[in-house]
């Protein structure tokens, strides 16, 4: 199977930082300057991967439009991943094509880590200058949410 991509591509800039000596802490900030939105201005997507020392790492997202230079954050609640060590329980991909959206599919922890539970795809598409809602689905019930995008 192939791997899975947040479909961000190659970062146009990105840091590089040292965890501390339990291995956690923000290890990589990449920044994605995308024109989201449509008018020729590069917006910005960035994407932090934060070390927790153990199998649950994760990624923070944060979306802002370019407005006259000033980059205002549209990202909604919960722009993140979980990530488990036999399974992931949120997963976002970003899509650009016909227009810009980002869908996130989701599930509930259920007993253990890798105990299967109903997953949920949520659709967030750009409306004005703010990310909305779009749709929202039951999906089958998995372990890993990757094997639904």
């Amino acid at each position: 199977p192939e791997a899975f991509t947040d479909g961000l591509g190659k970062p146009d800039s990105e840091s590089i930082m040292p965890l501390d000596e339990f291995g956690e802490g923000i290890d990589n900030i990449a920044i994605f300057n995308r024109d989201i939105n449509g008018d020729d201005i590069p917006d910005r997507i960035t994407r932090t991967h934060v070390a927790t020392g153990n199998a649950h790492d994760y990624e923070e997202y944060k979306i802002e439009l370019n407005k006259n230079g000033k980059f205002v954050n549209i990202t909604p609640d919960g722009f993140r991943t979980t990530k488990g060590a036999d399974c992931d329980l949120r997963k976002i991909q970003f899509g650009f094509l016909p227009n810009f959206n980002a869908t996130i599919i989701s599930r509930p922890f259920q007993d253990t880590w890798a105990t299967p539970s109903v997953a949920t795809k949520t659709v967030y598409k750009l409306d004005g200058n703010n990310m909305v809602n779009s749709t929202t689905q039951k999906m089958s019930s998995v372990c890993d949410v990757k094997v639904l995008f």
